[in-house]
Order: C-alpha cells, then structure tokens, then sequence
C-alpha cells in the first residue's frame, strides 16, 4: 500500500454534510490518522529524521504532503466549528498541528522510551483519541 495525498475520512467528510454523529465521526478521522501512524512508524521516523539531511525529502514529505494532510485536518475542523459541532480553537492549523503531534508522539516517540513503552498499543491508541475527541467536542468556551 502507499501513502496518498490524504486521509479518506477527512476528505470524504469534506465532501459531505455534518454528521448525524459527531463523535463518531471525528473519532473515525484521528483513528485512522492515528493507525496509519503506527503501521507506518518506523519508515515515518527514518523520514522525518533524515529530511534533516536531505533537502529534497524535507521539501516532499515534512513541507509537501505533512502540510497537506495538515490542511485538510485543519479545513475539517473549521467546518464542523462553523456548523456549531466543534468547541472553536484560536487557530485551527496550530490545533492540526497539535492533535498530529499528539499522535506523532504516541507512535513514534513513546514506543522507544523504556519508561513509557510499556503500555500496550490498543490503550493508547484509544486514550489518545479518547481525550483529543473530548477535548475538541467539549461546550465551547470563549477564547482568552
């Protein structure tokens, strides 16, 4: 399998209408996200780590198809907080930014730390997602 340009689930609620079921939704979303950083982790960090020294795999990968799928998060959240679904954040790429780094450092980082690699990849998979679909899905609160 390869990686495409974007994640079926964001695009596909891109295109379509808000969902009956919110929760359900954005959690499928950062659950595929989250999956396919797993399954992928390994070659994730050699790509991140080496974009470093290669300036043509920093311009395709961290600043081409991150950024994209970035984007895309970002345009999703926009619009379920525009249809009122959402809690609205200050800046909706900083807070794309912040779920995928969430779940960068569950897959990448937390499995080669001896203090923390412990826990089994189901649980943190679904804490993970549990708490940033909460978090996202919490009453709205104004913005400092």
């Amino acid at each position: 399998r390869t990686l495409v340009p974007g994640y079926p689930k964001v695009l596909a609620a891109l295109e379509g209408a808000a969902p009956a079921d919110t929760r359900r939704e954005l959690d499928g979303i950062l659950r595929e996200q989250y999956r396919l950083m797993r399954e992928y982790r390994y070659g994730l960090v050699l790509l991140t780590r080496s974009a470093l020294e290669f300036p043509g795999l920093l311009e395709v990968f961290v600043l081409g198809l991150r950024h994209l799928l970035m984007t895309q998060l970002a345009q999703y959240l926009d619009s379920r907080c525009r249809a009122g679904l959402i809690a609205p954040q200050a800046d909706w790429p900083a807070a794309a930014a912040m779920l995928v780094q969430t779940m960068a450092w569950a897959n990448h980082q937390r499995p080669f730390d001896p203090g923390l690699s412990h826990f089994p990849e189901d649980l943190m998979e679904n804490t993970v997602v549990s708490i940033l679909t909460q978090g996202l899905l919490a009453p709205p609160r104004p913005l400092p």
